[in-house]
């Protein structure tokens, strides 16, 4: 970008709290000329194709709207359910669950949305709120949330690892790409509990810290703090 000043003052007239013109993160292409007045007209569809491209907004197809999700309400417009949730289609898909947790030093206020942003372009998307999202893909559901530093992943169906994979694939490229020298840790299920279908929250997760650290030190197993077993550093990279 050759003048920030110029894109600064550009997205601050979308996100501005004087912008009276978007409701619940809906940016609705009729009210585009009202939002961004004092730019020539016919640069109208060039910003928000701009906003797009720095994942500010996305766009809803045949409907005319951009959905803005740092501007959407705070909590999700339907209760979730998540245990009862099931698919008229297909009830059987939601039988396995796992999760992964974020915990990052300082979470940019940004991030999060952006993320949700390349999300929704990916996934099949049922709901989207200013702090988290419900996901589908492939027969499979993903319940993202942020908690203040904290973003929570679960996923639900006969495969979520991949609906998992495929959402830390989006993070960390987001995070590589354009939030350079943000620090954070992740945690994983042991396999064996996955397995099992006996992940506990506190106790059957496995950070990426703590195997990057049996490695430096040349370990070969690490011990589950949930039943005590044992798992094979190698298997825990492959899970990494």
């Amino acid at each position: 970008v050759i003048n920030p000043q110029y894109m600064i003052d550009l997205m601050s007239c979308l996100v501005s709290v004087q912008n009276n013109f978007i409701i619940d993160g809906k940016l609705y292409h009729s009210d585009v000329e009202k939002i961004w007045k004092n730019y020539d007209k016919s640069l109208h569809q060039w910003i928000v194709k701009v906003t797009e491209k720095f994942d500010l907004t996305f766009s809803l197809p045949d409907q005319n709207i951009n959905l803005v999700p740092c501007l959407m309400n705070e909590t999700p417009s339907n209760n979730i359910d998540w245990i009862t949730y099931e698919d008229n289609n297909n009830k059987e898909i939601l039988k396995k669950e796992t999760k992964i947790l974020y915990q990052f030093d300082y979470l940019p206020s940004g991030l999060f949305n952006r993320a949700q942003v390349r999300l929704f372009q990916i996934t099949d998307n049922k709901l989207i709120w200013r702090y988290g999202s419900l996901l589908k893909k492939n027969n499979h559901l993903a319940l993202v949330t942020r908690n203040d530093n904290t973003i929570k992943v679960k996923a639900r169906g006969i495969q979520p690892e991949n609906l998992i994979f495929l959402i830390h694939e989006v993070i960390e490229n987001l995070i590589a790409e354009s939030f350079n020298g943000v620090v954070f840790d992740f945690s994983f299920p042991c396999p064996d509990c996955y397995e099992n279908s006996i992940i506990d929250a506190q106790r059957s997760m496995i950070s990426a810290s703590i195997v990057r650290r049996a490695t430096m030190l040349k370990a070969v197993f690490l011990q589950c703090r949930n039943y005590f077993h044992v798992i094979p550093l190698i298997e825990l990279h492959s899970r990494m």
